[in-house]
């Protein structure tokens, strides 16, 4: 069971769908971010 959850992790596919969530979560930040500047200034 394990060696077939290390397989995935390994896998390029699932460090590229990581890379993308991560990325959004980002964006999301800084819109967030963006957007309360927005309202102090």
């Amino acid at each position: 069971m394990f060696s077939y959850f290390a397989k995935i992790l390994k896998s390029s596919e699932y460090q590229s769908v990581l890379k993308v969530y991560f990325m959004t979560k980002k964006q999301a930040k800084m819109s967030k971010i963006s957007k309360y500047k927005k309202i102090v200034n």
